[in-house]
């Protein structure tokens, strides 16, 4: 019924079995007509991976993302997977970007600490074809964390030669890419393979 999607009613539900869970949110998303992002969190990783790929299905229209946790703990000496770095980072790009949308997030990749969005929007670097690159391009990706190499192999990493930067990083949506410039401006963007 319309009741049960009134802003003044407070409801509690529990228990929905299996996939039940998703048909539910999705119908739920579907009545209230969100045109701002949702944030569902779930107890574990793998809880929010069934949860988004039955969402998907649920609402094909709909962008799904999954901001999962950095799988480390503060006191551990490795870095986080560059992999689930970029995923965080693709998701809170989407968020500032205010448009409607489900993000899925297991408890802790909710609760790890992030830095405030103009302090983030600080760190992102966005380079876009036709227009200049900062002159400093190879000392501000390694202030970043990527780290300088002769051939690119992984995530977090970047090689020049020349005109030429490969650049593998963890956030970009295209994956890899190679940036070809003409001085300082990029001229071509393509795909990379590693």
């Amino acid at each position: 019924s319309s009741d049960v999607c009134s802003s003044d009613l407070n409801t509690l539900i529990h228990s929905v079995p299996g996939s039940a869970k998703a048909f539910l949110l999705a119908w739920f998303y579907e009545k209230l007509k969100e045109s701002h992002p949702w944030l569902i969190v779930t107890p574990t990783r793998d809880e929010a991976l069934i949860l988004q790929d039955d969402l998907i299905s649920w609402l094909p229209g709909v962008p799904i993302y999954l901001c999962p946790s950095w799988e480390t703990l503060p006191q551990d000496v490795e870095m986080p997977d560059p992999e689930l770095i970029g995923e965080r980072q693709r998701v809170f790009y989407q968020l500032l970007q205010g448009e409607a949308c489900v993000v899925i997030s297991p408890l802790m990749g909710a609760l790890q600490y992030t830095l405030p969005p103009e302090e983030w929007l600080d760190q992102v670097m966005i380079l876009k074809k036709n227009q200049e690159a900062p002159t400093d391009l190879k000392q501000r990706l390694v202030a970043m964390g990527y780290e300088p190499v002769t051939q690119v192999v992984k995530l977090g990493q970047f090689a020049t030669r020349g005109g030429i930067l490969d650049l593998a990083s963890p956030g970009s949506p295209s994956g890899p890419v190679r940036l070809e410039f003409f001085g300082d401006t990029l001229e071509t963007i393509r795909p990379l393979d590693i």
